[in-house]
């Protein structure tokens, strides 16, 4: 479960600073000049990538859940052999 609380939070923090890049792109190249094709594009890439890792982290908190409720079974079985 470890390994899977690591995973979230690395995804977490993928998924913030996608969401930084995605921002000052947003905000601050907007101000300065207007949006290139490549901007656009690069852009694009990073809101994919944010919902790439989004989905990812869905599939993680699966797993998580899936452990938990595991855990929980076994805990619960010892507890009735005992």
């Amino acid at each position: 479960m470890k390994k899977l609380f690591k995973k979230i939070k690395k995804l977490d923090k993928q998924i913030a600073e996608c969401l930084v890049a995605i921002d000052n792109m947003e905000n601050h190249n907007s101000k300065i000049f207007p949006h290139t094709s490549e901007d656009i594009i690069e852009l694009a890439g990073f809101k994919e990538r944010v919902k790439h890792l989004k989905n990812e982290k869905l599939v993680q908190l699966s797993r998580l859940e899936d452990a938990i409720s595991d855990e929980r079974k076994k805990i619960i079985t010892d507890v009735k052999a005992a």
